[in-house]
């Protein structure tokens, strides 16, 4: 019995570097990750740069530090994040940096590479591009408030920030046409519910400009809030009002009432403002019983928001 036990714990210790390196991470201390682009010692009077470096199927994900001067003497620390892509985009002010990258696992890491990158000072803006933060593109949004944010370029005054129901910016579609002076601007309760599209450019005043930033998109989805009626509560007489909450712009609502169940409604009713009056002549053929209701606005291009939650009254 001794014998085999003893063989049996044999056994399993001579699995045990197989089993165990399935679950081991290779150990990253002895890699480094290979800089790609802007070559060491680039010089460049464009401020938006993209920095690239070779990806590894290994490495979970990197570490990339941009500072101004250098690593040795930093004057500013510019970046400090954790990418999961193998390229970064940042605009960068005219002065000289160092920026490096290391690869990460959940128990290593590679040595750093460090490249040089200098940007010279521009006299124009209209060699500049302009990196846009957020909303980012094909963005889906339940708030009618949204922050636009940028990249600041050096010679910029001021931005001219655009946002349209329509890609071709036409000024009947034209929403939003704003000249800033931050890098950044809150919209506040002004679109409603759809699909909207903005650009920006860089200006200085009656000097020069950017072109046009590329065109993103977003989506605003905004459900409307049912107020009265509350639910499970009873109404004992009709006519009765049924009102809610939608965003700021749209172009209708649409009501919907259920009998007895939820599946298919009976009546479908649109409506201008925030109310309607469920009138005894609508419910004829029902009687007394458990109703339902729910509210979708459509947007100012047509676009449906989601349902409201579905409320239950009951009508005496």
């Amino acid at each position: 019995m001794n014998k085999l036990l003893l063989s049996t714990a044999l056994f399993l210790l001579a699995l045990l570097p197989f089993s165990c390196g399935v679950l081991l991470e290779e150990d990253l201390s002895k890699l480094k990750i290979e800089l790609l682009a802007p070559n060491d010692g680039y010089s460049s009077n464009q401020e938006l740069q993209e920095l690239v470096w070779a990806a590894d199927e290994v490495v979970d994900s990197f570490r990339l530090e941009v500072v101004q001067d250098s690593f040795s003497a930093i004057s500013a620390y510019i970046l400090d994040s954790t990418i999961l892509g193998n390229s970064h985009r940042l605009t960068l002010s005219p002065g000289h940096y160092q920026w490096r990258v290391r690869g990460i696992n959940g128990s290593s890491s590679t040595d750093y590479e460090i490249f040089n990158l200098r940007i010279e000072t521009d006299s124009s803006l209209s060699h500049q591009s302009l990196y846009l933060i957020q909303p980012a593109d094909l963005a889906n949004f339940s708030t009618d408030s949204i922050l636009f944010l940028w990249e600041g370029l050096s010679l910029a005054q001021s931005y001219r920030l655009q946002v349209a129901s329509h890609p071709s910016f036409n000024s009947q579609l034209m929403l939003i046409d704003q000249q800033i002076s931050q890098d950044y601007y809150l919209l506040q309760q002004q679109l409603g519910t759809g699909t909207f599209y903005w650009r920006l450019r860089a200006i200085r005043q009656h000097l020069d400009s950017t072109a046009w930033s590329a065109t993103l998109s977003f989506s605003l989805n905004i459900a409307p809030e049912l107020t009265q009626p509350s639910s499970a509560s009873q109404i004992n007489s009709l006519p009765a009002n049924f009102s809610w909450r939608s965003a700021s712009q749209h172009q209708r609502d649409s009501i919907y009432f259920y009998y007895e169940n939820e599946s298919n409604p009976f009546l479908i009713r649109a409506s201008q403002t925030a109310n309607f009056n469920l009138l005894a002549n609508d419910t004829i053929g029902k009687g007394s019983g458990n109703y339902y209701w729910k509210v979708r606005a459509v947007g100012v291009n047509g676009q449906l928001s989601s349902y409201s939650p579905l409320w239950q009254v009951m009508i005496n």
